[in-house]
């Protein structure tokens, strides 16, 4: 019985040695760039596919510059002769406009100003007709030559007098031809040469002032030009009367179109150019020296372009998906150009690979982060 058992266990052995084994699975791994997705994972992404167009692009350039005012439009008011600063209601910040009167100032040197023109228009009146009675005297013979060219040198010369003085009178805000003896006053008030806001006060009143010293800055903010640094490899693509957005740091929401209307001829040695823009309109939150930014818009273009979800960046490099099939996408190197509103101008090695191809446009980061997790497995 032992030696049958013995047969049957050595029979069993050998049928179990020589019978077909089955092959363990083999792991297929997808080509380099390739990401390959089940039904599964497909139905819970975001990915969307669709064929690449040409749109028109606007490529928006973004430099940095200072706010600065034109010497018109930027005033150092003075008084106009020495005298007191007698009242003035200003302070930093008011608005005035043109014309409207800053302060008033009184001297004794006024009231003799006005004293010595009216006397010189008195006396002219008097010279004047002796004046013409001795060159009618003189006409016919009938007058001395000496006594004409007397009063003839006095007439000319209350003439330049008078002439003198007015000028004098308006450079002190005094209309010679509203004068009498009945308004002479001490006082003169200092008008604002132009409408715009008060930067800076000087002065206090009782102070004495000369005709050097600044009473106030006046500022008109709707003529502030914007003074921009731009390099040499962008200045190509502006232009005078090119349109762009000013904005500040601290409020970049608020945007003040402008337009360049100079551009500079010389080369820095940092290889850059100043190139000057005039805003649209101003803001009394605008203030010369503030360092703003613009984005300065160029021609539109027509470029192939793709939605900002349908490019990624991995190792300082761009890249889009292919789909090869379904499930099946292929990652591919581009060039970025401009950005437009939502999507990204793109440039392929070969300018006829995307030609009728579908790529994403939605959910590329989600392939891109698949693709590098299977490279690391």
């Amino acid at each position: 019985m032992f030696r049958y058992i013995s047969v049957f266990i050595t029979a069993l052995i050998s049928v179990s040695c020589s019978a077909p084994q089955q092959d363990a699975p083999v792991a297929v791994s997808a080509p380099e760039h390739v990401v390959i997705l089940s039904d599964a994972q497909l139905k819970n992404t975001n990915i969307q596919v669709a064929k690449l167009d040409n749109q028109m692009v606007s490529s928006v350039l973004r430099v940095n510059g200072i706010l600065e005012v034109p010497p018109p439009h930027h005033v150092k008011v003075n008084a106009p002769m020495g005298g007191y600063l007698k009242s003035t209601q200003l302070m930093e910040g008011v608005f005035v406009k043109q014309g409207e009167t800053l302060a008033t100032m009184q001297d004794v040197q006024y009231i003799q100003m006005q004293q010595d023109y009216l006397m010189a228009k008195s006396q002219f009146i008097s010279v004047e007709k002796d004046y013409v009675r001795q060159k009618e005297l003189n006409q016919s013979k009938a007058g001395s030559d000496k006594v004409f060219e007397k009063i003839q040198t006095e007439y000319h010369s209350l003439r330049i007098l008078i002439k003198s003085l007015e000028q004098k009178l308006r450079l002190i805000h005094i209309n010679p031809a509203q004068l009498n003896e009945q308004n002479i006053s001490g006082t003169i008030r200092i008008p604002s040469p132009i409408s715009g806001y008060v930067s800076k006060v000087h002065v206090q009143v009782g102070q004495y002032l000369t005709a050097s010293d600044v009473i106030f800055d006046i500022i008109d903010p709707n003529q502030m030009h914007l003074s921009m640094t731009v390099f040499e490899k962008d200045v190509h693509k502006l232009y005078a009367g090119q349109k762009l957005e000013a904005f500040t740091n601290a409020n970049p929401s608020t945007r003040y179109p402008g337009e360049i209307f100079l551009m500079g001829k010389d080369i820095s040695p940092e290889g850059s150019i100043k190139v000057m823009a005039r805003l649209q309109h101003g803001d009394h939150r605008l203030l010369p020296g503030m360092y703003i930014n613009a984005d300065i818009h160029s021609k539109a273009e027509s470029a192939l372009v793709i939605p900002e979800d349908g490019l990624v960046t991995f190792g300082n490099k761009h890249y889009v998906f292919e789909q090869l099939e379904k499930g099946r996408f292929k990652m591919i190197e581009v060039l970025p150009g401009e950005r437009s509103v939502g999507a990204q101008q793109i440039t392929f090695q070969d300018s006829t690979m995307h030609a009728n191809k579908p790529f994403v446009v939605s959910g590329a980061y989600t392939l891109l982060m698949q693709l590098k997790n299977t490279e690391e497995e």
